[in-house]
């Protein structure tokens, strides 16, 4: 039995974002936009999947970002900057992002992470 994901995204590139409708749609795997301010909310509907938030548009409160980041913790969380930052990828991995590309490393790697997701969840199948 082979399991979808979801993504998760909160972005405003529309380029990423038809990018990622494209994969979803090419993989038969869920997407669904989220704004920050419900992705708690969003994530917490979803049994397994991937959230993608763009970094530099939203990471503005640390200590509350950190905080809600930290409720999402069944599934993988990945961030990306337009602009890399090194300084503002450190706060992101130490408040709970798994990885944090640039805008080019997230459309380059994006099915390769989401095929990963893909079999662990495939192997806790029994």
């Amino acid at each position: 039995m082979k399991r979808t994901v979801t993504i998760v995204a909160v972005t405003e590139d529309m380029i990423l974002s038809t990018r990622i409708a494209k994969l979803c749609n090419d993989s038969d795997d869920e997407l669904i936009f989220s704004s920050f301010d419900n992705l708690v909310q969003t994530c917490n509907n979803i049994e397994h999947g991937v959230a993608l938030i763009q970094l530099d548009s939203i990471f503005l409160d640390m200590p509350e970002y950190m905080n809600e980041i930290s409720k999402i913790n069944h599934m993988t969380i990945i961030g990306y900057m337009v602009d890399f930052d090194n300084d503002l990828r450190k706060k992101a991995i130490d408040s709970g992002f798994e990885i944090v590309f640039p805008l080019s490393g997230i459309i380059q790697n994006l099915t390769v992470i989401i095929q990963k997701v893909k079999l662990s969840l495939n192997d806790g199948i029994k």
